[in-house]
């Protein structure tokens, strides 16, 4: 965790994405940020490079969900 970075944008911490679902939530803003014209015509040129992290992200985040369901009803309910 030492090694990552806070970024600031119009005066607020932008944090680096942690995990699947920030990389998939990421991804996504970006690509809607594309949709809309909001971004210049470069990152609408790389918005299909985009796709597939994108899908890996959502396969990903959903596996990691569904792990920490599983996890959770599984825990032993007492020791003795």
């Amino acid at each position: 965790m030492g090694n990552r970075h806070i970024y600031l944008s119009d005066d607020k911490e932008v944090p680096p994405p942690q995990n699947a679902s920030d990389v998939k939530n990421l991804l996504a803003d970006v690509m809607a940020g594309i949709r809309a014209g909001k971004d210049g015509s470069q990152a609408r040129d790389d918005a299909g490079y985009l796709g597939t992290p994108l899908l890996k992200a959502i396969e990903t985040s959903e596996i990691e969900q569904r792990l920490a369901k599983l996890e959770a009803t599984n825990e032993p309910k007492g020791s003795n």
